[in-house]
C-alpha cells in the first residue's frame, strides 16, 4: 500500500513539473537525527520557510505546534468548489438509485454528490434538476433536487422564493 502511494505521489509531481507557473524545486536536505518523515517534512519547512500542503488530516496539529503553515487540500478543494444555491437549476446526469424510493443519484464534474427526487426513472439520462438544499459534511457537500420533468414539477419562474412559498410546496422537498 506504501508503495501504491509512493507511485502515485511520482506521478502527481510529473504532472506538477510539466506546468511552467509553479516553481517546483527538489531539495536534498536531509535530518539524519530524525527519524519520522513527517517530522522531517516539517521541520524542513521551517528551515526554508514555506508552507506544506497535504491530504493528510492527522498530520495538522503536529506541524501548527511548530509554527508551520499547513494547507489541507480536502478543505482546499472544497472552498473552490462552486457555491450553489436552492432554486437554481442544473443539469446531471443520473447514475444510480439513492437510498429512498424514486431517488436517484448523479455527481457533478468536482465529485459533488446529487441527490434527485424522481430521478430513479432516468437511470443513464441527463435531466434538468432544481436545487432543494446543499448539505455541507465532513467529506464535502451533497445536493439536494427534484426532477424537472416537462408538465409535472414546477417551472423555474415557478419555483418558491420564501419560506411560505416552501412550505406550500413541502411534498416536493427531501425532508
Amino acid at each position: 500500500m506504501t508503495k501504491a502511494k509512493a507511485r502515485r505521489s511520482l506521478d502527481l509531481i510529473k504532472k506538477l513539473e510539466g506546468l511552467p507557473s509553479l516553481d517546483l524545486r527538489y531539495v536534498d536536505t536531509d535530518f539524519p537525527e530524525i527519524k519520522e518523515p513527517m517530522t522531517k517534512l516539517i521541520r524542513l519547512a521551517r528551515f526554508m520557510d514555506t508552507h506544506i500542503i497535504t491530504s493528510d488530516i492527522n498530520r495538522i496539529q503536529q506541524a501548527s505546534i511548530e509554527g508551520v503553515r499547513i494547507i489541507n487540500i480536502h478543505m482546499l478543494s472544497n472552498a473552490l468548489k462552486p457555491i450553489t444555491q436552492a432554486g437554481e437549476s442544473i443539469t446531471i446526469k443520473i447514475q444510480r438509485y439513492g437510498k429512498e424510493a424514486r431517488q436517484g443519484v448523479g455527481y457533478l464534474e468536482d465529485g459533488t454528490m446529487v441527490v434527485v427526487n424522481g430521478g430513479a426513472e432516468f437511470i443513464g439520462e441527463t435531466v434538468k434538476a432544481y436545487v432543494l438544499s446543499v448539505k455541507h459534511t465532513s467529506s464535502g457537500r451533497m445536493i439536494f433536487c427534484n426532477a424537472a420533468e416537462e408538465g409535472c414539477l414546477m417551472s423555474e419562474h415557478d419555483f418558491p422564493s420564501s419560506p411560505q412559498d416552501l412550505e406550500a410546496h413541502k411534498n416536493f422537498l427531501a425532508l
